[in-house]
C-alpha cells in the first residue's frame, strides 16, 4: 500500500474508534438520565405517599430507589421515618384499645352500682342508694340516670327521716298494737260500713303501724283518715301509695 492509502485507513480508524467512543458515552449518559429519573421518580412517590400516610406504597417506592442509588441516604432515611410512624400508630392503636376496654369496665360498673341502687330504693333503702349512685358518678361524672336518682335518693332520705322524727314523736299505743296485729309492708281492705264503703289501709314500718281510711258515702261525699284524725287526698294518696 502507498503511504497516503496507509495514512487514510489509519485515519479512519481513528475515526471510528472516537465514533465508537462517543456512542458509548452517550448510551452511558442516557442510562444514567434514565436512572436518575427513575430515582426521582421513585422518590417523589414515596414522599406523596408518606403525605397519605401510606406507609405500605412509600416503603415500596423507597426501597426501589436505594437500589438503583444504595450510597444515597434520603431514601433510607425516609424508610426510618416510616418505622417510626409505624411504631407510633401501634403505640396509639393499644392506648385506644386500652382505652376503650376501660370504658367498657366502667361502664359495667357504673350499670352495676346503678342497679343496686335500684333495688335499694324498692326496699326503701334510700341512704344506702344515694351511696350507690354516687359511687357511680365517681367513675362516670356526666352520667345523667345517676344523677337523677341520686337526687330523687336524698329527697326520698330526706322525706324518710323527717317520717321517723314524726313517728317518733307521735307514737301512740295505737300505732305500736297496729305493728303487732299486721305484718310489715301493706295491708289492705274494702268493706261496707253503715251507709259508707271503707278502703282501709294499714302499713307497718318496723315498730310502728298506721291505719289509713278511705270512707265514700251513699250520696257521693268522700272522707279520708288517718289514725282517726282527718287528712286532705293529696296527702292519703302520697303515704298510701
Amino acid at each position: 500500500k502507498t503511504y497516503p492509502a496507509q495514512k487514510s485507513q489509519e485515519s479512519d480508524g481513528i475515526l471510528a474508534g472516537l465514533a465508537a467512543a462517543d456512542a458509548e458515552r452517550k448510551a452511558a449518559e442516557t442510562e444514567a438520565q434514565k436512572k436518575e429519573d427513575q430515582y426521582k421518580e421513585m422518590i417523589s412517590q414515596g414522599d406523596a405517599a408518606m403525605a397519605q400516610k401510606n406507609w405500605d406504597s412509600a416503603e415500596l417506592a423507597y426501597k426501589g430507589a436505594m437500589a438503583l442509588f444504595p450510597s444515597r441516604t434520603y431514601a433510607g432515611s425516609q424508610l426510618k421515618k416510616i418505622e417510626g410512624f409505624r411504631a407510633e400508630e401501634a403505640r396509639l392503636a393499644e392506648l385506644e384499645k386500652q382505652r376503650e376496654e376501660d370504658r367498657i369496665k366502667i361502664a359495667a360498673a357504673v350499670r352495676k352500682l346503678i342497679d343496686q341502687g335500684d333495688q335499694l330504693m324498692k326496699k326503701e333503702s334510700f341512704e344506702s342508694a344515694k351511696y350507690k349512685y354516687e359511687a357511680a358518678l365517681k367513675q362516670d361524672p356526666g352520667n345523667e340516670e345517676a344523677s337523677t336518682k341520686m337526687m330523687e335518693a336524698e329527697r326520698r332520705y330526706t322525706e324518710q327521716q323527717e317520717l321517723l322524727k314524726y313517728y317518733a314523736e307521735n307514737d301512740t299505743e295505737f300505732n305500736k298494737e297496729l305493728a303487732k296485729k299486721y305484718p310489715q309492708g301493706k295491708s289492705e281492705k274494702t268493706f261496707k260500713e253503715g251507709n259508707k264503703t271503707v278502703t282501709q289501709t294499714v302499713i307497718v314500718k318496723g315498730d310502728r303501724g298506721d291505719e289509713y281510711r278511705k270512707e265514700v258515702y251513699s250520696w257521693g261525699q268522700v272522707f279520708y283518715l288517718k289514725n282517726g284524725k282527718k287528712i286532705n287526698e293529696s296527702v292519703y294518696k302520697k303515704e298510701v301509695r
